[in-house]
């Protein structure tokens, strides 16, 4: 008795070939965005009004919030840009834009920064923001350059957290 062997059809191979190749970048691309969500952008310490409890947290890359541990603060640069924006209004249009009065951008230490990312960083909110800023905040955490961002847009505006992108 002879077992016949079946042969598959290129077409065949090639549709094979090409699902386990998209199953396989599916997987890697997923566990890749999972790791990387993980990783945490500002950790923080929130004490209650009466400072009776303390709190850790972190802020995962993906924007969840998790439990932290107690950590050691570290001298990050952290740069308080707020009171730089000039608002105006264009009578024509009816809209806010905004312009950069003369500064010098101080960290946290009072130190004088002279960093070009910051500058695209303000230049990027001068170019897309159509509202008075209340709070603009940038810093720097390990490769990555991120801004807080609150507007005064007569609106609840708690913030935003922004990461700065080149591209």
């Amino acid at each position: 008795m002879k077992k016949s062997i079946k042969y598959f059809k290129p077409l065949n191979v090639l549709l094979l070939l090409l699902v386990a190749f998209t199953v396989l970048a599916l997987g890697l691309i997923l566990s890749s965005f999972h790791s990387s969500s993980n990783t945490s952008i500002l950790m923080f310490k929130l004490n209650t009004a009466n400072d009776e409890k303390t709190l850790y947290r972190k802020l995962l890359v993906n924007g969840e919030l998790d439990k932290g541990k107690k950590f050691k603060v570290k001298n990050e640069e952290i740069v308080d840009a707020s009171d730089i924006f000039i608002d105006h209004v264009n009578r024509k249009s009816n809209s806010i834009y905004l312009t950069v009065k003369k500064h010098v951008l101080k960290d946290q230490f009072k130190k004088q920064v002279h960093n070009p990312i910051y500058d695209r960083m303000i230049k990027q909110v001068v170019k897309e923001q159509q509202h008075p800023i209340f709070v603009f905040t940038m810093f720097k955490t390990k490769n990555h350059y991120y801004a807080y961002l609150a507007l005064n847009a007569g609106i609840d505006d708690t913030g935003t957290i922004y990461r700065y992108s080149k591209f």
